[in-house]
């Protein structure tokens, strides 16, 4: 006897002698599925919590080394991995179909303004949780009207400074936006310990996680409380690493020193792999900066600025950390 499946109906074979049993109508066909959009559906709530969730402490977070803890997953991402199954691009684009031809983002965005009217204020966290409608769950973002050139993982090294955070979320979104970047926001938060703060170490967790969820091709290593002028200076990496910060305004908008490496700095994957990383030595405020320059030096390359008029920085006001004596 053959065996029937379950859901699969048999062709019968006409009968001359019978006459034709009478059947229902076949139903008919369901309609083509939606096409996707790169443009997250989600709603604002959704899109924006899950982004604001990866910057607060949740039950969700890991523990990745001595009271540092990475902020940046949430059940729910590493349940779904976004809207976009594994986060691969190509596969993103076969759910788009063969026949649909997304060009490349220019190398200069259309949508720059150059100069910004730079705010120290901002809604609160709670507040822009209804915003940002455009991020997928977990703060990610991709542009829907062109292929992006660059993959940025932006990370921030954090210890009690949620309204710095709130401000700097508040200002720095747009920008990315307009830069066309396939990005996603790490905070990364070392634990009100009494240990001293050690951003070199914070910054390699950061790194490390991002690798995990994404493949990013450039780190933009970034503190929190350094809000950009001017839209022109690109979050991207180039064939050599970037000190962006090159003009802040409380050094009088000029280099406190020509070998400086600290506050906002772009590397590409490849680079911080060659150069192994920051040290995880310095505990307190200053030294891991100055010893990625020698690092880079020592794997032969050389250190990038943009114009001063381009690399412009506000920085907002905060306690003055305790210097780490070996800087």
């Amino acid at each position: 006897m053959k065996r029937r499946v379950l859901g699969q109906v048999r062709p019968r074979k006409p009968d001359e002698n019978k006459p034709e049993s009478r059947r229902p109508p076949a139903p008919p066909p369901p309609p083509p599925p939606p096409s996707v959009s790169r443009r997250s559906s989600s709603s604002g709530r959704r899109s924006s919590w899950k982004n604001v969730n990866a910057l607060h402490t949740l039950s969700a977070n890991k523990t990745t080394a001595e009271g540092v803890t990475v902020i940046g997953e949430v059940e729910e991402w590493k349940r779904k991995k976004f809207d976009y199954g594994p986060l691969q691009e190509q596969e993103l684009l076969g759910q788009l179909g063969s026949s649909t031809e997304i060009p490349l983002c220019p190398a200069i965005p259309p949508d720059l303004v150059g100069e910004l009217q730079v705010e120290k204020t901002s809604p609160t966290l709670s507040v822009q949780e209804t915003g940002h409608v455009e991020l997928t769950p977990g703060g990610h973002f991709i542009p829907y009207e062109c292929e992006p050139r660059h993959k940025v993982a932006l990370i921030i090294p954090f210890r009690n400074r949620e309204e710095h955070l709130s401000v700097f979320l508040y200002h720095i979104h747009p920008i990315l936006q307009r830069q066309q970047l396939d990005y996603t926001i790490f905070v990364v938060e070392q634990s009100t310990s009494r240990r001293k703060f050690n951003r070199g170490m914070l910054m390699n967790v950061g790194a490390q996680e991002a690798l995990r969820q994404y493949p990013y091709n450039c780190f933009i290593f970034h503190d929190v409380d350094l809000l950009p002028e001017n839209d022109r200076n690109l979050y991207t990496c180039s064939d050599q690493p970037r000190h962006m910060s090159v003009a802040v305004d409380v050094f009088k908008y000029k280099l406190p020193y020509e070998d400086i490496f600290g506050g906002v700095s772009a590397m590409s994957v490849r680079q911080f792999e060659a150069v192994n990383g920051f040290s995880n030595k310095f505990w307190g405020w200053g030294g891991e900066d100055d010893d990625m320059h020698n690092r880079i030096h020592n794997a032969g390359y050389l250190i990038s600025r943009y114009a001063s008029r381009v690399g412009r920085y506000t920085m907002l006001t905060h306690k003055k950390e305790r210097p780490n004596p070996r800087r």
